[in-house]
Order: structure tokens, then C-alpha cells, then sequence
């Protein structure tokens, strides 16, 4: 049977159930191919800056952001009462899988850097990123320059914890 030809002269029900059973049949590996369960940044910058990530609910779409508890820190945050703000020269290891209520597997996952004095920057990139437990796979990313200048989110690629 000519799919294309039934398809064209055929009714728009048979149409709509062909692309249906095709976008069901692609994997969901291909769908959600950048998983991650942690996210790391490195502070190259002449500035104070704190981290946060932000979660895209995956069956509503909604955003929210949320302070990074980073279970692992590298060199000694600055608490203000408020918020951890790291200097140049420190890396936040923020491992996604110990919060009991978020993210839920396959919500897009991001960092957000607020610089003190200064801008905010995602580091969310065109290769969206997506959690999944366990998994003990890591996007890296690093910032730098000042805080008003050269410094916006770069991507370091991926590796495995």
C-alpha cells in the first residue's frame, strides 16, 4: 500500500492516525538523549556569584526556580543569610537525585547565575538537558570575566560521577 498516495487522496483520519503511530514509535531515548541527574558550574570570573536551578515541569510546562543546595561544594561559599555567593576560582557540584519533591524524572533542567552587582545568566542551551535518577551523569558548565562583561554560561560538555 502507498502510505503517501492514501494519504493525499485518502481521508484526513487515516492521515492523522499515520502520524500518531509514528510519533509514538520514535524512542524515547532519541526524546530525552541529553540525561543528567547532576549539574556543575565553574566560577572562573573576578565576581561573586550564587547558583540556582530551574525546573520545566514536564506535563504542565511550568518554570520554577529554585536555590541550589549543592550537596558538594569546592572551596567555601560566602552565606549572607540568604544565599551562598561563591568567588572566582570555586565550583558548585549540584547533585539533583537528594531533593525528595523535585525535579521529577524528564523535567528540563537548568542553572541560572546571579551575579552579584551584575547580570543573570542561564545556562540553559540549545541541546536542552533532562533529569533522570540515578543515572550519576553530570552537565558541565563554567563562567567568567566580570560582572558586567564576558560572562555568560559556556557549556564544558558532559562526565560521568
Amino acid at each position: 500500500m502507498n502510505t503517501h498516495k492514501n494519504c493525499m487522496t485518502g481521508s484526513v483520519n487515516w492521515c492523522l492516525m499515520l502520524v500518531v503511530t509514528m510519533i509514538l514509535l520514535v524512542p524515547a531515548s532519541v526524546a530525552l538523549a541529553d540525561q543528567v541527574s547532576v549539574l556543575e558550574w565553574k566560577h572562573n570570573g573576578d565576581y561573586r556569584a550564587h547558583v540556582k536551578i530551574k525546573v520545566k515541569d514536564k506535563n504542565t510546562g511550568n518554570v520554577k526556580t529554585y536555590g541550589a543546595k549543592c550537596a558538594k561544594l569546592i572551596g567555601s561559599a560566602i552565606f549572607d543569610g540568604e544565599k551562598n555567593w561563591y568567588n572566582g576560582g570555586q565550583k558548585a557540584l549540584c547533585e539533583l537525585d537528594v531533593y525528595d519533591d523535585w525535579p521529577n524524572e524528564g523535567d528540563e533542567v537548568w542553572l541560572v547565575i546571579e551575579i552579584q552587582g551584575g547580570d543573570i545568566k542561564s545556562c540553559r542551551k540549545s541541546s536542552r538537558l533532562y533529569y533522570k535518577f540515578g543515572i550519576k551523569k553530570g552537565a558541565k558548565f563554567s563562567s567568567g570575566g566580570t560582572s558586567l562583561n564576558n560572562n555568560r554560561c559556556k557549556s564544558r560538555g558532559f562526565s560521568s560521577w
